[in-house]
């Protein structure tokens, strides 16, 4: 058994360390409020897109007279820098009658715009010089409320598109939190010297998760961009690439749901077997590997790496960071190029050796920073298919002081010699 990693191999250990460390390790209510919040500016930009359709569909025309317009300037805080930006809008006073009753506005659009530029704004008070005989839009049932220009702004669409991408972010948080914090089961006993330990995340939902997320936003998007063609009956520039955007969230969102699927038919639900039920600093331990064959494949390379992550909170002043280190790295290659048909059992054993100073695993629910978890983390590539990556949660117990007890080889029930790959 070669131990080296082929550089497909080292490119799967840097992609699962890469993933532990985006996960940072960040407590349950950093992705409750990142989803939260998401979810009041995704409403937000709702509720304006729902006002400018209103307003674009049901206000109805009438006659009026423009009384002044000037170009109206304001500042806003910046949102790149700690400073002020100055914005400008057109400012311009009509009157009409409406029911039998005159009125005075100053709406100029369905919902507020404003722009940087002065020259934006000075287009439409040259358009609307005063005295000029105009067409203004009321409210039926409300003749005070009006608007003079009918144009259709693409900001609340933008607005109510780009939050929901925090959203749908937090609750992928939430859910990887919750994933991570379930208490980690004790391995069951078979009865033959061996301690068996299940496959954690190996759910139809979270093999299916990013293909969901990518369909809801892309559905999400193409439901903003038909509402906005529906009322202005037109495509604008942002128009175009929403349309780019859409087709490409759904195109992603297709190779992640085939490749999901691919690595459902492909292969079972997988589990590994320990020598110990529990396992402490300075011990050797036997992990044997079984993963049930869906179909004739072409094993390029089966790789097993030992970890331990690390969650750590940097505090300063009242601003704290998240990040997460590999603090135990070790992995080995346990068979390449091997062919598998349809029933056939991956079938393998290895030895390993924890180090004497190696971190307990802490309690699931333990508030106090730092964190280390512990996992057994398996992957298979098939020729023509994607990595399969299988992750075992696993604990370890604090140093005890004393010496290991030996390792006691168990008892193999299919022939099975460790290490070796079988395929009955």
């Amino acid at each position: 058994m070669d131990t080296e990693l082929s550089p497909a191999g080292k490119q799967f250990q840097a992609r699962v360390a890469r993933g532990l460390k985006a996960s940072a390790g960040a407590p349950l209510w950093f992705g409750a409020i990142f989803a939260l919040a998401g979810l009041v500016f995704t409403g937000l930009g709702l509720w304006q897109v729902r006002t400018e359709h209103d307003r674009m569909m049901r206000y109805k025309p009438v006659a009026g007279q423009v009384v002044s317009s000037h170009v109206e300037s304001f500042r806003r805080r910046s949102t790149s820098s700690h400073g002020w930006d100055t914005y400008y809008r057109p400012a311009i006073t009509y009157h009409y009658v409406a029911g039998g009753k005159s009125y005075t506005a100053s709406n100029v659009f369905p919902v507020s715009q404003s722009s940087q530029f002065s020259e934006w704004a000075a287009r439409f008070v040259n358009h609307f010089p005063p005295g000029a005989k105009v067409t203004a839009w009321f409210d039926p049932a409300a003749p005070e409320k009006t608007f003079l220009i009918r144009t259709v702004s693409d900001g609340p669409y933008i607005f109510g598109f780009l939050p929901s991408i925090f959203l749908l972010i937090g609750v992928w948080l939430v859910i990887g939190t919750l994933e991570s914090q379930k208490p980690i089961p004790d391995p069951e006993a078979d009865g033959n010297g061996w301690y068996r330990v299940r496959e954690r995340g190996n759910s139809r939902l979270n093999r299916y998760m990013r293909a969901y997320i990518l369909f809801v936003l892309a559905a999400y998007l193409i439901f903003l961009l038909a509402d906005f063609i529906w009322i202005s009956h037109s495509v604008t520039f942002a128009g175009v690439i929403a349309v780019a955007l859409a087709a490409a969230l759904c195109g992603v969102g297709i190779w992640r749901l085939r490749r999901a699927r691919r690595l459902g038919r492909d292969y079972a639900a997988s589990e590994i077997a320990l020598t110990r039920p529990l396992l402490s600093p300075g011990q050797e331990l036997q992990v044997r590997f079984r993963q049930p064959v869906g179909r004739k494949l072409a094993i390029t390379e089966l790789v097993m790496g030992l970890l331990c992550a690390e969650d750590i909170c940097t505090k300063s002043g009242s601003n704290a960071s998240y990040a997460t280190n590999i603090v135990h790295d070790q992995w080995m290659s346990l068979a390449m190029d091997q062919t598998f048909d349809l029933g056939d059992l991956i079938d393998v054993t290895t030895q390993w050796t924890l180090q004497s100073d190696a971190p307990a695993s802490t309690p699931p629910r333990q508030k106090a920073y730092p964190r280390y978890r512990w996992m057994c983390v398996v992957g298979v590539l098939a020729k023509g298919e994607p990595w399969r990556k299988a992750i075992f949660p696993l604990k370890v117990s604090a140093p005890s002081g004393g010496t290991a007890p030996p390792v006691i080889p168990p008892v193999a029930t299919d022939g099975a010699t460790p290490p070796r790959i079988l395929t009955p």
